[in-house]
């Protein structure tokens, strides 16, 4: 990218040439080919725990605890 950059906002090209410029670049980011990663995987799964808090979803002052709080389990996302 750094390479391309001079000749792409060079002031002294057309517009057509830049555009010209631009779909070269796109190509050549295109013929790139990403290699097989061997034994890599990337599991999905929630990140953070359950908390047994419920979610805050309205103004600290307005907020009222449930009386239940240590049986309260958030939905996972």
């Amino acid at each position: 990218m750094r390479q391309w950059e001079p000749h792409i906002n060079n002031v002294k090209i057309t517009t057509k040439e830049s555009k010209q410029l631009l779909s070269k670049l796109y190509d050549s980011i295109a013929d790139k080919i990403v290699p097989e990663r061997p034994e890599r995987s990337e599991p999905r799964c929630v990140k953070r725990r359950p908390k047994p808090y419920q979610l805050l979803n309205k103004p600290r002052k307005e907020m009222k605890e449930i009386k239940h709080r240590s049986r309260y389990r958030a939905k996972a996302a």
